[in-house]
């Protein structure tokens, strides 16, 4: 069988053409204000249990589907997520495997998740045997070393995706797969280490308004911070106001200017956060 458990994939008509839309829209789009598109699972299969020698001379069809929510701040739990892709695929019952001797199997992959501090696509590709590698993509097509703003960046990317996109919509469009957002307390440490250190990077805290198109909340686009309210809206809907409050309250450490525009959108926003976390806890 070709299909995994737990995920609805899309089969290409051309082997690789979900990447290549993907790195279109790199290079014509990247640098509009948003969030990004959700990350992109791209799967090689191949037919029959192969020599692992061979395998990058047999033919292949390539499947995608789109992710959200799934922890990408280390190229670990991405492996991880491969790792579950492949022993995901669906296997013919007793039944079935007499009738048929099809079997595909998962020989390699890409997965991309859009840092949108940075306008640069993070990749991991995996290929069995061979492991793990690692790359940005910027608009220009050009190969540069991941650091670890861009994994900081794609964290914070992913989590404002799967807080702020219209998921039902994208979900209509088909092979879509959601995962809650920080599911357990070391995920969600994981964020907000990576969140310490955009708003420690003078050039990554000032790219943080571009994040939203749309200001909401009835405040000036200048002083939107779409991270801060992402973060609210998670802590409130899980009923954990006091964490927020906490949270708010935390000293920054910050080398920027105490008087720069990004520092004063960061204080203004600070200021309802705690306002409204300080409300919520008098309501609760």
């Amino acid at each position: 069988m070709e299909t995994i458990k737990y995920t609805t994939e899309n089969v290409e008509q051309i082997p690789g053409e979900s990447v290549g839309v993907r790195n279109t829209w790199l290079s014509t789009r990247a640098s509009r204000i948003g969030v990004g598109p959700p990350d992109l699972v791209w799967l090689k299969k191949v037919l029959g249990r192969h020599d692992t020698a061979a395998v990058d001379n047999l033919e292949f069809t390539g499947y995608y589907h789109w992710v959200t929510g799934l922890d990408v701040s280390s190229a670990a739990t991405v492996a991880a997520y491969f790792a579950d892709l492949k022993s995901d695929v669906e296997q013919y019952s007793l039944l079935e495997g007499l009738i048929s001797t099809k079997v595909h199997d998962v020989s390699g992959g890409l997965y991309c998740c859009f840092d949108a501090l940075s306008k640069v696509d993070l990749r991991c590709s995996f290929s069995v045997p061979g492991g793990v590698r690692v790359e940005a993509v910027d608009a220009a097509g050009k190969s540069i070393t991941a650091g670890p703003e861009h994994w900081a960046g794609a964290c914070v990317s992913a989590f404002l995706r799967a807080e702020l996109l219209d998921l039902q919509t994208l979900a209509a469009a088909g092979g879509l797969r959601r995962f809650e957002a920080l599911p357990t307390p070391r995920a969600e440490q994981e964020l907000l280490g990576c969140v310490e250190r955009v708003y420690r990077d003078d050039t990554q805290r000032a790219r943080i308004t571009s994040l939203s198109t749309d200001p909401g909340m009835g405040v000036r686009a200048e002083d939107w911070d779409p991270l801060c309210a992402a973060l609210y809206h998670h802590f409130e809907r899980r009923q954990r106001f006091e964490q927020a409050h906490t949270l708010s309250r935390a000293p920054r450490r910050t080398p920027s200017s105490r008087g720069s525009p990004s520092a004063t959108r960061r204080r203004r926003c600070t200021q309802r956060w705690r306002s409204m976390t300080s409300t919520s806890l008098r309501t609760a």
